[in-house]
């Protein structure tokens, strides 16, 4: 006989492991977060001369402008539940795979022309 457990995220907390919402917090502060030669983010206890910090900002900007339309979504549909950063993870996922054509999602059409359009005009947008 096979015994499986399934357990929930909330377990490693009292090993002293981060809840999903201070992980979510972490990502949308982009404190201590830098982007790598291979184009990965990572956070880090310290910020290094040599980390190129400069694209953390418009990450940033552009997360939380996902978790506005998330929350705005979830509001309706799930009241009560949290944009986490999963569903952020999720969420830019579908637009990479829309940008590299792996899978057409015709939905972020106009999220991604509103994003090119004030990147050409030399501003950032910003969620509320």
């Amino acid at each position: 006989m096979r015994l499986v457990v399934l357990l929930g995220s909330g377990t490693s907390i009292s090993a002293g492991m981060p809840s999903v919402g201070a992980i979510t917090d972490r990502v949308l502060s982009g404190e201590n977060v830098f982007r790598h030669s291979d184009q990965h983010f990572y956070a880090v206890e310290e910020i290094q001369p040599h980390h190129d910090t400069g694209p953390v900002q418009a990450a940033v900007s552009l997360l939380r402008e996902l978790k506005a339309i998330s929350d705005a979504y979830f509001g309706v549909h799930e009241p009560g539940r949290e944009t986490n950063y999963e569903d952020l993870a999720y969420f830019a996922r579908q637009i990479d795979d829309a940008l590299s054509f792996e899978y057409e999602n015709p939905a972020l059409v106009p999220l991604i022309e509103k994003r090119r359009s004030s990147m050409r005009a030399g501003r950032r947008v910003s969620a509320p």
